[in-house]
């Protein structure tokens, strides 16, 4: 079960780097650009991926209170793949 769950934690940190790698390479003004999705925005969209994954870390290391980055955090993208993959290690 534990090398199961490093194979899922290592495919987790691999997709995530990959959807950051071709994110950064757009040009900026397309992360805020509003498109028809779950999420108004890209930015928005990873923000919602660091919310999530950071909401579960905390919840499994069973942390009280849930801090939640979106909350006080309004980065740029790349802000944002710099706290979800320092997450992710």
């Amino acid at each position: 079960m534990k090398e199961l769950i490093q194979s899922l934690a290592a495919y987790n940190i691999w997709a995530n780097r990959q959807l950051f790698d071709a994110a950064l390479q757009l040009d900026p003004a397309l992360h805020e650009q509003t498109v028809p999705s779950s999420f108004p925005t890209l930015k928005a969209t990873f923000m919602h991926m660091w919310d999530a994954e950071s909401g579960w870390w905390q919840r499994l290391q069973n942390h009280e209170h849930i801090v939640i980055p979106s909350k006080t955090f309004h980065p740029h993208l790349k802000d944002v793949a710099n706290g979800l993959l320092g997450q992710n290690q």
